[in-house]
């Protein structure tokens, strides 16, 4: 204590890989508080894979925190590891009248690049806009999943602080799913537990596209799920070729009960290149259950399917063998004996 002054001198503290210090002011005349910090390589969350120093300060009168004003100055060092998403770059915060500012521009890491600004209060507006080279190279999608190439990413998140509302436009023209190249087009937006996709379309370089919207509630666990593609091949059967001309799908109730109907004409179709008759395949699924039927050009059934979508699973198939040309699938395996 130094006159009116109370001051409370560097306080050193170490943890989280790195070390702070902190001093404080308070002028009791007046009534101002000021708080100082500094940090170094202090760790940030295990899946961001960065250390962040900086300094800090704050000032406000009697301790009201509608009167703080201050300035933050971060920066963000990657670690060399191989998992979690490493950030270089630096974050500047401003505080005044109630308002946190923040700007982070050009926040990089392998293979992306993150931009945010906006403000924080008792609501909140963030604009962000994320580019990222190789899906694959992040840790952020289930392993396995057959998608590569790069992303660009733009939203808002905006809302009171309880309830936030968050925008994604999501494009891309290096997109692959199962090893087919497409042109990625998505529309999202995220309210509460309530996931809604405006539009999610994908277009291959032939012309043929795939168009789906619906929305998703977290809270029930309710799926609705509209979609519908033409010209565009199936992907994803070994030594089966098939085109589609058209698709109509439809999907709706909870995830354990999904109930839906898909309607697509099939054109020039091969098995291990012998052509087999044009067909249009219907799929219905309810009640646990899953039924396919594929018809020929004169809606004669040639081939059906009936599963079960819940555990035990159980199969059963129907190959109608006179719409079929028998002897050259038999010759096609015997060649290859």
């Amino acid at each position: 204590i130094d006159g009116h002054v109370f001051r409370v001198d560097p306080i050193e503290l170490s943890g989280y890989g790195g070390n702070a210090t902190a001093s404080a002011t308070w002028d009791l005349s007046s009534g101002v508080q000021a708080v100082n910090v500094s940090f170094d390589n202090l760790d940030l969350h295990p899946q961001l894979a960065s250390s962040v120093s900086g300094t800090g300060s704050v000032s406000l009168r009697n301790w009201d925190t509608e009167s703080a004003q201050g300035h933050a100055r971060l920066r963000l060092r990657a670690h060399e590891v191989s998992h979690g998403i490493p950030l270089d770059g630096t974050v500047e915060v401003n505080l005044a009248d109630g308002r946190l500012e923040v700007n982070a521009s050009r926040l990089a890491g392998t293979g992306f690049e993150l931009d945010v600004s906006g403000f924080v209060s008792q609501a909140l507006s963030l604009r962000y806009r994320a580019r990222i080279d190789e899906l694959d190279e992040l840790d952020l999608l289930p392993e396995g999943l057959p998608v590569l190439g790069g992303v660009q990413i733009e939203g808002l998140v905006e809302g009171p602080m309880g309830a936030p509302r968050a925008t994604a436009q999501v494009r891309s023209e290096s997109f692959s799913a199962s090893g087919i190249p497409l042109e990625l087009d998505a529309d999202l937006v995220w309210a509460g537990s309530r996931i809604r996709l405006d539009e999610l379309a994908l277009r291959n370089d032939s012309g043929g596209s795939l168009t789906r919207a619906g929305d998703y509630d977290g809270a029930s666990s309710v799926l609705s799920l509209q979609g519908r593609g033409a010209n565009f091949t199936a992907p994803g059967i070994p030594e089966l070729d098939a085109s589609v001309r058209s698709l109509e799908l439809t999907l709706e109730g909870p995830l354990g009960q999904l109930q839906g109907q898909a309607s697509a004409a099939l054109g020039e179709i091969r098995f291990r290149g012998v052509p087999l008759p044009a067909a249009t395949l219907d799929l219905e699924t309810s009640a646990g259950e899953a039924r396919m039927t594929i018809l020929d050009a004169s809606d004669r059934p040639w081939a059906s399917v009936r599963a079960d979508t819940t555990s035990p699973y159980r199969a059963e198939a129907k190959l109608e063998l006179d719409a079929l040309p028998v002897g050259a699938l038999l010759r096609a395996y015997s060649d290859d004996a």
